[in-house]
Order: C-alpha cells, then sequence, then structure tokens
C-alpha cells in the first residue's frame, strides 16, 4: 500500500545542518544544480525562468555569509522553486502570460522575503498555468519531484497546487486561510487564494511553511498572531493516537478503482481509529458557490491584464472571464455567505475527530475537472489541508490521500499528518 518516498537528494534538515557546520558549501550544489539546468533537455524546460549563473551567485553570497561569521536562516542554502505569479525582485515573473514574461518585479513578495530570511536559495519560476485562471501546464510538482529543488511554493485559488502533489508523490500543505501573505502575488480571488508548499514530507514541508507564515497589513486576509512553530509541532508525539474521520464527498462516485480501494484499505488499516462521516445535503451544491465566488472575483482582478493584454488569452480564459461577468451581484454575495456555514459543518465533523480522511484527486491522472469537490469544499472554507503519497495504483503510480484540519489548528493537523505519514511507512497497525 505504501510508496516508497526516499529522495535522490538529502533530507531538507540535513543539507541545512551540513551548510550551517562547514561540512559541506552551498556553492557545491548550486553547481550541482546549475549544470544540471544548464544542459539542454526538459527538467530545464520545466521553468518558466531559470539562470544559472544566478543561482551560483546565490549560492557563492550565502557561503560568503557564514565565511564571516553572521547568522543563518533556519534554512541557510536550501533550494526550492517558486510558481511564476509570485514575485522575487529582479527576478522574471511572467505571470504564465507571454506579454509579460519581460516583467521584473523591483521588490519582494511577502513570501520571498519571508524565503530570504530563512536563507533558502531560489532555484527559478516554475511554469504555470495562464494567470492561473486559463491554458498552460503547472510544473511545480514535476521540478521537485526531479529533485531540481528541495520544495516548492505556489498560490492555488482552485487547488492546482495540491493536486500537483498528489500527482507527483509529494507532500502538499496550505495553510488555514489567512494564515500566509499573498502580497506580492498575483491576485486572482481574494477570498480563495491560498499559498501551497510542495516537500517530500510532513516536516519539510513544515520547515518551509515556519519560514513564509505571517501577517503582513497588504493583505487584510491576514492578522497578526504569535508565530504557530509548525515544524515543532508537527515533530511532536500526539498525546493519544489520532482519530480520522473517513469523508467520501459528493465526487465519491468519480473517483477511479484505484482511489476508493486505496482509501477503503486504508480505512480499514486504520480500524477503531477511523469512522466514517457524511457532510450534509447542501455541500451538494458547493461547486456553484465557489463559481460564483472564483468567477467574479478572477475578473474584476484581471481586468487590467485583460484591457492591456486581452489580445493574448486563450479562449480558454477568455471564457472563464466571461463566465465571471455574468455572474450577478447578489448570486456573489449570497454564495460568500455560505463560506462560514459550511466551514461551521466541517468543523462539527471536527469536532469528533482529530483530521478528515478524504481522497486528493479523482485518480493518478485525472484532468482538472474530475473530482474537483475533493479539493473544492475544504478550500472554499479556508480550511489546513495536508495531502499524503500513501498509496498507489497497480501501475505505481501514486494515489494521494487528504487530510483536513480545523481553521487556525494547522500545528494539530501536520502533527497528526506526520504520525499516520510513518505509521504506513513503517507498517505499524494503529
Amino acid at each position: 500500500m505504501a510508496v516508497d518516498q526516499s529522495a535522490e537528494t538529502p533530507p531538507i534538515a540535513l543539507l541545512r545542518d551540513r551548510f550551517g557546520e562547514g561540512a559541506m558549501r552551498v556553492s557545491q550544489l548550486g553547481e550541482s544544480l546549475a549544470a544540471r539546468l544548464s544542459a539542454p533537455g526538459d527538467e530545464r524546460d520545466l521553468f518558466a525562468w531559470c539562470d544559472p549563473d544566478h543561482l551560483r551567485r546565490q549560492a557563492a553570497a550565502l557561503d560568503g555569509w557564514r565565511a564571516r561569521g553572521r547568522a543563518l536562516g533556519d534554512l541557510h542554502g536550501v533550494p526550492l522553486v517558486l510558481d511564476d505569479t509570485i514575485d522575487a525582485a529582479f527576478v522574471p515573473t511572467g505571470n504564465g502570460l507571454s506579454p509579460d514574461q519581460a516583467r521584473r518585479p523591483e521588490r519582494d513578495s511577502a513570501i520571498a522575503e519571508g524565503l530570504r530570511r530563512a536563507g533558502l536559495m531560489i532555484v527559478g519560476k516554475s511554469r504555470c498555468a495562464e494567470l492561473r485562471y486559463g491554458a498552460g501546464e503547472a510544473t511545480l510538482g514535476a521540478i521537485v519531484a526531479r529533485g531540481l529543488a528541495q520544495a516548492g511554493i505556489g498560490v492555488e485559488a482552485d487547488g492546482h497546487v495540491i493536486r500537483q502533489a498528489a500527482h507527483s508523490g509529494l507532500v502538499g500543505y496550505r495553510p488555514s486561510f489567512g494564515s500566509v501573505a499573498r502580497r506580492g502575488s498575483l491576485a486572482l480571488s481574494p477570498s480563495l487564494d491560498s499559498p501551497a508548499v510542495l516537500a517530500q514530507s510532513v516536516a519539510e514541508a513544515a520547515l518551509v511553511a515556519d519560514a513564509i507564515i505571517g501577517a503582513d497589513p497588504d493583505d487584510r486576509s491576514t492578522v497578526v498572531a504569535p508565530h504557530p512553530a509548525l515544524h515543532r509541532q508537527a515533530a511532536g508525539e500526539p498525546l493519544v493516537k489520532p482519530l480520522f474521520g473517513f469523508v467520501r464527498t459528493g465526487d465519491w462516485g468519480e473517483a477511479d478503482a484505484a482511489v476508493q480501494a486505496g482509501l477503503q484499505e486504508l480505512v480499514a488499516h486504520l480500524g477503531s481509529r477511523c469512522f466514517e462521516a457524511e457532510l450534509p445535503p447542501i455541500f451538494a451544491e458547493c461547486d456553484i458557490h465557489y463559481d460564483r465566488v472564483l468567477g467574479p472575483e478572477a475578473s474584476r482582478s484581471l481586468a487590467g491584464f485583460r484591457e492591456r493584454s486581452g489580445e493574448a488569452f486563450s479562449a480558454t480564459l477568455r471564457e472563464r472571464l466571461d463566465a465571471g461577468d455574468s455572474v450577478l451581484a447578489r448570486d456573489y454575495l449570497a454564495s460568500k455567505d455560505w463560506q462560514g456555514v459550511y466551514r461551521a459543518g466541517i468543523h462539527a465533523i471536527l469536532d469528533r475527530c482529530d483530521a478528515i480522511l478524504t481522497p486528493a484527486t479523482a485518480g493518478p491522472s485525472a484532468c482538472d475537472n474530475a473530482g474537483r469537490t475533493f479539493r473544492r469544499i475544504w478550500q472554499f472554507a479556508g480550511l489546513p489541508v495536508v495531502t499524503l503519497p500513501l498509496l498507489e495504483d497497480e501501475a505505481g503510480r501514486p494515489v494521494g490521500v487528504l487530510l483536513v484540519g480545523r481553521h487556525g489548528e494547522d500545528g494539530r493537523l501536520l502533527r497528526t499528518a506526520r504520525w499516520l505519514e510513518q505509521l504506513i511507512q513503517t507498517g505499524d497497525t494503529a
């Protein structure tokens, strides 16, 4: 049942310790990655932008920082990739739109600022769908899965980062809505946009998330609060064995046989530590409310792009923006009200368990629209989720399992996810 999650590159914590102790120089890793990215082929083609020389300069600067005895960040020298919609100062950020490919922001996004404080090395920008809403292939998951970066960060409004994690055999973690400031990333849907982290394990996802968690005055969805210390919480042992609530959602019938069989096998393996729960019938209308919020907000957010570069838009993007324009204000506002209702309904299940257990996608290679409710319900309610590559189909392709937690209780969710990750890896029983 379990997937071999061993990585070709050392774990983040080991890399960080080697760099900090001087047992390995950041320039050694930087040169290795630069050589891979300098060679022609499909690895470089995964990036919207990468510059091997820029990578070498970052690595040399980080080594110089240590040589002068200065304080090092918690993730000193660790290579990371950003989605092409997240600004990094003077690094091309094209938003997946051809007319914007020469755009070089002069200021870091809030996410990039947090990463630089932690000492991470930005390898490049992954390709993404056109303005995160139109046509195009997203490659964030493929870059991390191939070891070209230890982790990746993207911003999602419709679950595409979590979907990439599930299909790439990675851990994907999306914090509670409002936990990570989005200033400096492409605004698509202020009510739904949520940064998410891809990594090789729960512990690594928590380490990276610690660097970007925090409020920003330019993002009104964030609130100043004590830092949650996610990695420390994730590393802790639960006082009692976690309890899970298995939720099929309305899209269960769209899931392929491997997903259904794998989830049922996992539920059986958990035994008394898992019970089946049902969402109220009102959740069947989630897709309707989701589209009535996402569509109008995307149309408003991308109005400037449409006026300036609309002739370069794909037919897919035009159709989606036109659909958003057609939503009435009363329908938009009514659907917004359902976000709180859905959150309360899900919290009622979470009152009885530590995390909800559900499929991450409809299948190992499912299209974007298949099984969307598996991801949309939780994002509409603004809840934290973790997808784990615990299962695989007969062809060896990863099948993601999604865990959902209470809003604001990310540490508890990550601790529960790490417990389940270790349970399956060791083959122990619950």
